[in-house]
Protein backbone atom coordinates (compact mmCIF):
# COMPACT_ATOMS: atom_id res chain seq x y z
CA UNK A 1 0.00 0.00 0.00
CA UNK A 2 1.74 2.83 -1.51
CA UNK A 3 -0.59 5.62 0.85
CA UNK A 4 0.84 4.03 3.84
CA UNK A 5 4.46 4.33 2.66
CA UNK A 6 4.12 7.65 2.08
CA UNK A 7 1.78 8.34 5.37
CA UNK A 8 4.96 6.83 7.42
CA UNK A 9 7.65 8.94 5.21
CA UNK A 10 5.40 12.18 5.93
CA UNK A 11 5.43 11.14 9.75
CA UNK A 12 9.37 10.69 10.29
CA UNK A 13 10.29 13.83 8.20
CA UNK A 14 7.85 15.87 10.16
CA UNK A 15 9.23 13.91 13.60
CA UNK A 16 5.89 12.57 14.97
CA UNK A 17 7.86 9.51 15.07
CA UNK A 18 11.50 7.79 14.77
CA UNK A 19 12.49 5.45 12.17
CA UNK A 20 12.30 2.63 14.49
CA UNK A 21 8.75 2.89 14.82
CA UNK A 22 8.07 3.23 11.41
CA UNK A 23 7.36 -0.37 11.24
CA UNK A 24 4.98 -0.37 14.06
CA UNK A 25 3.31 2.56 12.77
CA UNK A 26 2.84 0.91 8.92
CA UNK A 27 1.58 -2.48 10.93
CA UNK A 28 -1.09 -0.07 12.26
CA UNK A 29 -2.24 1.86 9.99
CA UNK A 30 -2.38 -1.29 7.60
CA UNK A 31 -4.32 -3.24 9.89
CA UNK A 32 -7.11 -0.57 10.73
CA UNK A 33 -7.22 0.13 7.04
CA UNK A 34 -7.67 -3.33 6.03
CA UNK A 35 -10.44 -3.89 9.14
CA UNK A 36 -12.61 -1.29 7.61
CA UNK A 37 -12.27 -2.93 3.93
CA UNK A 38 -13.17 -6.21 5.58
CA UNK A 39 -15.83 -4.96 7.89
CA UNK A 40 -18.48 -4.12 5.61
CA UNK A 41 -18.56 -7.31 3.26
CA UNK A 42 -18.24 -9.65 6.66
CA UNK A 43 -21.32 -7.59 8.10
CA UNK A 44 -23.48 -8.18 4.72
CA UNK A 45 -22.70 -11.64 4.50
CA UNK A 46 -22.65 -12.59 7.72
CA UNK A 47 -26.58 -11.07 8.25
CA UNK A 48 -27.04 -13.53 4.84
CA UNK A 49 -25.64 -16.12 6.87
CA UNK A 50 -27.66 -15.88 9.88
CA UNK A 51 -29.55 -13.59 11.87
CA UNK A 52 -28.42 -9.60 11.93
CA UNK A 53 -27.87 -9.83 15.69
CA UNK A 54 -25.32 -13.04 15.65
CA UNK A 55 -23.48 -11.60 13.42
CA UNK A 56 -23.01 -8.48 14.48
CA UNK A 57 -22.65 -9.93 18.20
CA UNK A 58 -19.56 -12.06 16.23
CA UNK A 59 -17.92 -9.42 14.48
CA UNK A 60 -17.71 -6.87 17.26
CA UNK A 61 -16.64 -9.26 20.20
CA UNK A 62 -14.00 -10.98 17.50
CA UNK A 63 -12.72 -7.58 17.36
CA UNK A 64 -12.73 -6.07 19.98
CA UNK A 65 -10.79 -9.28 21.51
CA UNK A 66 -8.53 -9.45 18.63
CA UNK A 67 -7.45 -5.67 19.06
CA UNK A 68 -5.82 -6.98 22.35
CA UNK A 69 -4.88 -10.64 21.14
CA UNK A 70 -3.53 -10.57 17.68
CA UNK A 71 -3.71 -13.50 15.70
CA UNK A 72 -3.24 -14.66 12.36
CA UNK A 73 -2.81 -12.45 9.84
CA UNK A 74 -3.04 -12.70 5.73
CA UNK A 75 0.24 -11.29 3.93
CA UNK A 76 -2.27 -9.19 1.50
CA UNK A 77 -5.63 -7.31 1.50
CA UNK A 78 -6.94 -9.84 -0.32
CA UNK A 79 -5.67 -12.96 1.16
CA UNK A 80 -7.38 -11.19 4.21
CA UNK A 81 -10.76 -10.62 2.65
CA UNK A 82 -11.15 -14.25 1.49
CA UNK A 83 -9.73 -15.61 4.54
CA UNK A 84 -11.79 -14.11 6.83
CA UNK A 85 -14.96 -14.39 4.58
CA UNK A 86 -14.26 -18.42 4.81
CA UNK A 87 -13.88 -18.32 8.30
CA UNK A 88 -17.32 -15.98 8.80
CA UNK A 89 -19.27 -18.59 6.60
CA UNK A 90 -17.65 -21.23 8.71
CA UNK A 91 -18.11 -19.74 12.02
CA UNK A 92 -21.94 -18.58 11.66
CA UNK A 93 -23.13 -21.21 8.57
CA UNK A 94 -21.11 -24.24 9.82
CA UNK A 95 -20.74 -24.62 12.93
CA UNK A 96 -23.86 -23.41 15.11
CA UNK A 97 -25.28 -26.02 13.47
CA UNK A 98 -23.10 -28.48 14.58
CA UNK A 99 -23.49 -27.89 18.23
CA UNK A 100 -24.89 -28.88 21.13
CA UNK A 101 -24.82 -27.24 24.62
CA UNK A 102 -22.26 -29.56 25.66
CA UNK A 103 -20.11 -29.20 22.90
CA UNK A 104 -20.75 -25.22 22.46
CA UNK A 105 -19.25 -25.32 26.16
CA UNK A 106 -16.17 -27.11 25.28
CA UNK A 107 -15.12 -25.17 23.27
CA UNK A 108 -16.14 -21.87 24.81
CA UNK A 109 -13.62 -23.32 27.83
CA UNK A 110 -11.11 -24.66 25.42
CA UNK A 111 -11.12 -20.80 23.76
CA UNK A 112 -11.21 -19.20 27.14
CA UNK A 113 -8.00 -21.27 28.08
CA UNK A 114 -6.43 -20.85 24.62
CA UNK A 115 -6.68 -16.91 25.04
CA UNK A 116 -5.65 -16.60 28.49
CA UNK A 117 -2.18 -18.47 27.67
CA UNK A 118 -1.52 -17.49 24.22
CA UNK A 119 -2.48 -13.75 24.67
CA UNK A 120 -0.99 -11.56 22.81
CA UNK A 121 0.49 -12.83 20.08
CA UNK A 122 3.23 -10.60 18.94
CA UNK A 123 3.20 -9.91 15.10
CA UNK A 124 6.70 -9.34 14.00
CA UNK A 125 6.16 -6.11 12.56
CA UNK A 126 5.02 -4.39 16.03
CA UNK A 127 7.96 -6.34 18.40
CA UNK A 128 6.75 -5.57 21.54
CA UNK A 129 8.47 -4.83 24.64
CA UNK A 130 7.80 -7.08 27.53
CA UNK A 131 6.37 -4.32 29.43
CA UNK A 132 4.05 -3.45 25.63
CA UNK A 133 3.47 -7.49 26.16
CA UNK A 134 2.39 -7.60 30.07
CA UNK A 135 -0.17 -4.68 29.09
CA UNK A 136 -1.62 -6.40 25.95
CA UNK A 137 -1.88 -9.70 28.12
CA UNK A 138 -3.41 -8.23 31.29
CA UNK A 139 -5.73 -6.44 28.58
CA UNK A 140 -7.04 -9.06 26.90
CA UNK A 141 -7.72 -10.92 29.92
CA UNK A 142 -10.01 -8.05 31.02
CA UNK A 143 -11.52 -7.63 27.62
CA UNK A 144 -12.53 -11.38 27.65
CA UNK A 145 -13.84 -11.39 31.23
CA UNK A 146 -15.90 -8.79 30.56
CA UNK A 147 -17.21 -10.93 27.10
CA UNK A 148 -17.73 -13.55 29.23
CA UNK A 149 -19.86 -11.73 32.04
CA UNK A 150 -22.01 -10.58 28.77
CA UNK A 151 -22.35 -13.97 27.10
CA UNK A 152 -23.89 -15.14 30.63
CA UNK A 153 -25.83 -12.14 31.48
CA UNK A 154 -27.49 -12.80 27.80
CA UNK A 155 -27.88 -16.76 27.97
CA UNK A 156 -29.54 -16.12 31.48
CA UNK A 157 -31.97 -13.27 29.79
CA UNK A 158 -32.74 -15.80 26.78
CA UNK A 159 -30.69 -13.32 24.37
CA UNK A 160 -29.71 -16.76 22.97
CA UNK A 161 -29.16 -15.31 19.23
CA UNK A 162 -26.49 -12.36 21.02
CA UNK A 163 -24.61 -15.28 23.46
CA UNK A 164 -24.70 -17.32 20.80
CA UNK A 165 -22.81 -14.82 18.53
CA UNK A 166 -20.29 -13.39 21.33
CA UNK A 167 -19.77 -17.28 22.13
CA UNK A 168 -18.24 -17.88 18.07
CA UNK A 169 -16.78 -14.31 18.34
CA UNK A 170 -14.67 -16.05 21.52
CA UNK A 171 -14.05 -19.33 19.66
CA UNK A 172 -13.26 -17.30 16.34
CA UNK A 173 -10.66 -15.15 18.19
CA UNK A 174 -9.04 -18.19 20.06
CA UNK A 175 -8.69 -19.94 16.66
CA UNK A 176 -6.75 -16.83 14.63
CA UNK A 177 -4.73 -17.17 18.08
CA UNK A 178 -3.76 -20.71 17.63
CA UNK A 179 -2.89 -20.65 13.71
CA UNK A 180 -0.79 -17.10 14.71
CA UNK A 181 1.52 -19.71 16.93
CA UNK A 182 1.20 -22.48 15.11
CA UNK A 183 2.62 -20.40 12.18
CA UNK A 184 4.93 -18.81 14.29
CA UNK A 185 6.25 -22.35 15.38
CA UNK A 186 6.96 -23.29 12.08
CA UNK A 187 9.03 -20.67 10.75
CA UNK A 188 10.94 -21.02 14.17
CA UNK A 189 11.05 -24.38 12.97
CA UNK A 190 12.07 -23.39 9.73
CA UNK A 191 14.99 -21.15 10.91
CA UNK A 192 16.34 -23.81 13.51
CA UNK A 193 17.34 -26.19 10.54
CA UNK A 194 18.41 -23.47 8.61
CA UNK A 195 21.16 -23.18 10.92
CA UNK A 196 22.03 -26.64 11.27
Amino acid sequence: MKYINALVDISIAKGYITQDQAPWLHYGIEKRVTTVLVSIPMLIIGSLVTTPAMSIAVYISFFSLRTRTSGFHAKTLAGCLILSLISELFFLGVLPGILNAATATSLLLFSVISIFLLAPYNHPNMALSAEELAACAKSAKKRLLIWIMLLATLHVTRLDQLASGIMLGIVMDAVMLIFANIQQGGKQHETTEHQH
